[in-house]
């Protein structure tokens, strides 16, 4: 097993039970030759080298266990507990830990531009309201943006000559947001959904209109079995234009209701 080792870098253990014959058997297939000696005197390795520990080999398994886990590039606040480890093994364990380390680093991602916004949120255009997210923080609040066009298509009919953007998309906004927070607050956020369920208050002060860069930011005030309280704030050059107040729930893609 130890290719291109020899005695003098590679300890080969043996049991009580190992014969001269068995050495004998060995040297004929092996490229390492062991010395036969003249009986076995149940040494725990062949040619009786002699360990600086008696518990050599566990240190060497240990010394082993931390060099592989260095290669995931981060501490690990935990307890590990190996049995019989090795260095495969030992690299299986950091490519899980990496793969679930990136997932969640992922999720704690505080910028998304609208691609990346559609692998989070359902919703397509010309109802994708949100264009970018700039700032957040997981679990906490979330900030984003909305450029509002006079070519989007509710301002055809929404006071025609003088166009203004809905209070209610206003709103819709904030909740598309919010999607960042409550989202990435449940496992396998993939294949959830995230309704409005309540909107406890809502106020318009100034008018929204074409131009305008809308910024949300949306902080989630509490979670508890699937329903978030959300408070989001809605700015135009510094100033607030809107607030609101509102509950949704977190339900799978696949329920009925």
């Amino acid at each position: 097993m130890a290719k291109g080792g020899n005695l003098n870098n590679a300890i080969i253990y043996t049991d009580d039970n190992t014969t001269i014959d068995e050495i004998k058997k060995f040297n004929e297939t092996s490229s390492i030759k062991i010395e036969e000696p003249n009986s076995i005197n149940n040494s725990k390795n062949l040619n009786n080298k002699k360990l600086l520990y008696d518990n050599e080999a566990v240190r060497h398994k240990i010394l082993d266990l931390i060099g592989d886990l260095s290669l995931v590039g981060k501490n690990i606040k935990g307890h590990i507990i190996s049995n019989k480890g090795g260095h495969s093994l030992n690299i299986k364990l950091v490519k899980k830990i990496k793969s679930i380390y990136l997932k969640i680093e992922n999720m704690k991602k505080i910028t998304y531009n609208k691609k990346e916004i559609e692998e989070i949120i359902p919703h397509r255009d010309p109802f994708l309201l949100i264009d970018k997210i700039v700032d957040g923080e997981l679990g906490k609040y979330v900030c984003a943006v909305k450029y509002v066009n006079e070519d989007e298509e509710y301002f055809k009919g929404h006071f025609p000559g003088n166009p203004i953007l809905p209070g209610v998309l206003i709103i819709e906004c904030m909740a598309q947001a919010s999607c960042f927070l409550s989202l990435t607050t449940v496992d396998n956020p993939e294949d959830k959904l995230m309704l409005l369920s309540v909107i406890k208050s809502a106020k318009f002060i100034k008018k929204v209109v074409p131009g305008d860069e809308l910024l949300l930011k949306v902080n989630l005030i509490k979670y508890k079995l699937r329903n978030a309280l959300l408070k989001g704030v809605a700015y135009v050059n510094d100033e607030i234009v809107a607030e609101a107040e509102w509950m949704a729930t977190v339900v799978d893609k696949n329920e009925n209701s």
